[in-house]
């Protein structure tokens, strides 16, 4: 199976630069909750506190914490949950107040969170445990789903019934169980429950496609202003988003989801539903003109936010587009791709899009070192491809491929990476003596075809 390193488009989690500013500014504030990172390995744990879709747009999201570290958080509320994702392969989700310290202690085998009360350990339970007890009947849930999909194709109705009745069982009892209490810390957990009823209800119906049901998913229901604007039910709306914008983005395109498919919603929550469809507009490579268009319809409706920024400053939003490949050298000296091909004419070109940070093209290097000495009539070319300059000149001098070496300085606005869906790298292409592509999609150094196929372009 073929190893590639796909090209960096980074997902806005956006990272506290100064986090000793940080507590010194919020320590101005009674309502701060302080995070104390304790461990002795050296990978950082990420802080998420609730917030509601809007607040994404204007607010940090996430914060970056190294060992060490202390944190200081404004809440928003008098009662907010708080996640921590260690290595994104541990986590934990629990409710904080003003005034909490949270010490986050991270070992070898053990990992513990408590709350630090006048010099003393208190016990933390997660949202979880706060609210389920019962695994049992979770379990049941499942089985009751997957009994349910697969009576599907026999008993439609009666399979459907089933499953809303095991789920309706399961969530709406313990939510009504919660709001019964009147307080509001059972009210935050019954809006936990909510959203996660909303999950498992979404997960079901991707797979079973019961239009009754689906309707009700994408109702006021549950998309309605006031549940948009509580932070502790934005699950609801991230699941609607990746099951109707980024899971069904080839069902349907984007492009025309944005024109219709958010129509009926209130503004706020139109505005948030297609700036989600344009940013996966991006990750999908839709053509540089298209982005621009609905980036500037967007901005003509809605305005500018800090995450729309961000995304334009990731397609370099504003630069020129140009079908040619704008090159460096480490002499900095400049050229394109167009006037390169020219002096090469009558040459065979065997091209390798890399990049300094991709290990898969790394690996490849000695291969390609291995055939270039053997085919010494072809022209090895190597195109740093979404590269810096720094690290880019270290790799060319540890790999020892300075010659005919060049760093792509227009990546993100070069008509020739969409055309040719240069989505991952490495990516290799063979060029025939009149300087046209004759295989976009090359064999790499390493595999046993590629020697052929550049043999007999020499020979034509």
């Amino acid at each position: 199976m073929k190893k590639l390193c796909f090209l960096p488009l980074i997902v806005f989690l956006a990272c506290s630069p100064d986090h000793k500013k940080q507590d010194k500014q919020a320590g101005k504030s009674a309502d701060t909750v302080t995070i104390v990172f304790r461990s002795a390995e050296t990978d950082q744990l990420w802080v998420h506190p609730a917030m509601t879709l809007k607040e994404t747009e204007t607010l940090e999201p996430s914060y970056q914490m190294n060992p060490g570290d202390t944190l200081t958080l404004q809440l928003n509320a008098a009662l907010q949950t708080l996640s921590l994702d260690y290595q994104f392969v541990w986590g934990m989700e629990f409710i904080v107040s003003p005034g909490d310290t949270i010490v986050a202690e991270v070992e070898t085998q053990q990992k513990n969170v408590y709350r630090l009360v006048n010099g003393k350990r208190q016990a933390i339970k997660s949202v979880e445990e706060e609210t389920y007890c019962d695994t049992s009947a979770l379990h049941a849930l499942k089985l009751q789903m997957k009994k349910s999909l697969d009576l599907k194709a026999t008993q439609p109705a009666a399979a459907l019934r089933a499953y809303i009745g095991a789920n309706e069982a399961y969530f709406g009892r313990k939510r009504d169980s919660l709001l019964s209490i009147a307080s509001p810390r059972a009210r935050l957990l019954a809006d936990v429950v909510l959203a996660d009823q909303y999950g498992h209800l979404m997960d079901f119906n991707a797979e079973f496609k019961d239009a009754g049901l689906e309707q009700t998913l994408v109702s006021d229901k549950y998309l309605n202003r006031q549940n948009f604007n509580n932070r502790h039910l934005t699950p609801i709306f991230n699941a609607y988003q990746y099951h109707y914008i980024t899971r069904n983005a080839m069902d349907k395109p984007l492009a025309e989801r944005y024109k219709s498919a958010f129509t009926g919603f209130p503004e706020e929550m139109e505005a948030t539903f297609k700036l989600s469809t344009i940013i996966e507009m991006i990750l999908h490579k839709y053509d540089r003109k298209t982005l621009i268009a609905y980036i500037d319809d967007y901005k003509h409706v809605f305005g500018s936010n800090k995450t729309l920024e961000y995304w334009m400053k990731e397609i370099d939003y504003g630069t020129p587009v140009s079908n040619d490949l704008y090159l460096t050298n480490t002499q900095n000296n400049r050229t394109t791709w167009k006037d390169l091909l020219k002096q090469w004419r009558g040459k065979v070109v065997y091209v390798d899009f890399w990049a300094s940070w991709c290990g898969p093209c790394i690996g490849e290097m000695p291969y390609s070192k291995k055939l270039k000495s053997e085919l010494k009539d072809v022209e090895f070319v190597y195109l740093a491809l979404n590269d810096e300059e720094q690290p880019w000149e270290k790799a060319l001098e540890k790999y020892e491929i300075t010659e005919k070496s060049y760093l792509i300085t227009n990546s993100k606005t070069s008509a020739f990476i969409t055309d040719h869906q240069i989505n991952t790298i490495p990516r290799y292409m063979i060029i025939n003596k009149k300087g046209e592509i004759v295989n976009a999609d090359a064999p790499r150094p390493s595999s046993t075809e590629i020697s052929y196929l550049l043999k007999a372009e020499l020979s034509r």
